[in-house]
């Protein structure tokens, strides 16, 4: 009897590693296709895409997303575009997964976010800032970013390098930085 209990726990067993290996097998392939990308697009609940062309693991583009970001807070992106995404295994112990992004451009950033309640309180800082995953995004341009925090002058002409994950996941860098923001430019 537990001869026969061992070989259909090690059968169950196997079955599930194969199923769970052919899911994200599938995950991956969906997001290395066309077809895949608009469908898995359309499953991610509220978010809103128009004129999707292209792959997700590769060179995508879009007219526009927008993004609800809980109550009356939007995001919505305007002109998206990237090149050269490729996704591996992570580089060190703490990441198990390392997203490299050639170019991301974007034309306009829209940022709604309301203001509190007077009363509410003011929320806590995360304790820390370590990330499970690499990000290395290589060259980032934004045309515009629209802010409700800015006023009416967008900050423009926004570019950098941009690092999470870094040092372990411990750091996160953005470099080579350059914006400009009503009459003021500015470079680091």
């Amino acid at each position: 009897m537990a001869r026969r209990a061992r070989i259909v726990l090690g059968t169950l067993a196997l079955l599930l590693v194969l199923l769970l290996g052919g899911a994200a097998g599938g995950a991956f392939w969906l997001a290395r296709t066309d077809e895949g990308t608009l469908w898995l697009l359309s499953k991610v609940p509220g978010l809103q895409v128009d004129g999707p062309r292209g792959r997700l693991l590769g060179d995508f583009q879009a007219t526009q997303v927008r993004v609800p970001l809980g109550g009356d807070d939007q995001l919505s992106v305007n002109g998206l575009a990237w090149r050269g995404v490729t996704l591996s295994r992570g580089g060190s112990s703490h990441a198990w997964l390392r997203l490299d992004i050639d170019t991301i451009a974007i034309a306009r950033i829209d940022l709604v976010l309301a203001p509190p309640p007077e009363d509410a309180p003011a929320p806590k800082a995360p304790t820390t800032l370590r990330l499970p995953i690499e990000v290395d995004v290589h060259a980032l341009h934004v045309g515009e970013l629209y802010a409700t925090s800015l006023g009416s002058e967008p900050l423009q002409d926004l570019s950098a390098r941009v690092r999470l994950g870094a040092e372990g996941g411990s750091e996160h860098r953005i470099e080579q930085l350059a914006l400009g923001w009503d009459r003021i430019r500015a470079n680091g």
